[in-house]
């Protein structure tokens, strides 16, 4: 492999460590709309959007999703200071500018909610271009690293997107990128379809170190 024009960073589970919280706080949301959501596996609900969750693990009316989805928005920016990084995130973001590397970021999550966190820790310069759910109202698929890479002119061959789900690393691979998968949530296995994978961003910085040596 060799280092990677641009690399292309998701946000839940892959910057900031909230998966877990954002299914708990779900379900404090769904109770007053009468919904309530099986017990489910990391895996089956991260990478996804709330309507999706909704959609496929419950019975409820769908004209309250959308509701829902907005009333999970609101809470997860007012509660989204509270959370970690992932480890070792902004010395790969140094390591990444210091070669030269672009640094975009795909998500679906809407754009105040994470400018607003990535302000916070002082890491929102690093990225040069970003693609939200604000932008991109819909579950994540390929289009949304298309989108960049089009945008750049950059071949899918030397993108390298970071993932921490299965949906996630599918549709990057998809898009014809290089998927590397991390063990926030999930272990190898859930994530062996990724081209490689990392328990976090100081492996993957040391991944990379090695390829420009």
């Amino acid at each position: 492999m060799k280092i990677p024009k641009c690399v292309i960073f998701d946000f839940n589970g892959v910057i900031v460590i909230n998966d877990r919280k954002r299914l708990q706080n779900l379900n404090r949301i769904v109770k007053k709309y009468g919904i309530k959501i099986p017990p489910i596996q990391p895996k089956d609900f991260i990478g996804k959007r709330v309507a999706e969750t909704l959609e496929q693990y419950t019975n409820g009316n769908p004209k309250y999703f959308h509701k829902i989805a907005e009333e999970m928005r609101v809470f997860e920016r007012g509660k989204i200071l509270e959370y970690p990084m992932v480890r070792g995130i902004k010395g790969l973001l140094k390591f990444l500018k210091k070669n030269n590397v672009r640094i975009y970021l795909s998500t679906t999550s809407v754009r105040p909610t994470v400018e607003k966190f990535l302000k916070h820790k002082g890491i929102l310069s690093y990225f040069d271009f970003m693609i939200t759910g604000s932008e991109f109202p819909m579950p994540k698929d390929e289009k949304f690293f298309c989108a960049i890479l089009d945008r750049f002119g950059i071949k899918p061959k030397d993108a390298v997107v970071i993932e921490d789900s299965i949906k996630g690393i599918e549709a990057a691979k998809k898009a014809g990128c290089v998927a590397f998968g991390l063990t926030t949530y999930l272990n190898k296995k859930d994530l062996k379809i990724s081209n490689e994978v990392f328990k976090d961003h100081a492996e993957i910085k040391k991944f990379l170190d090695r390829i420009i040596m």
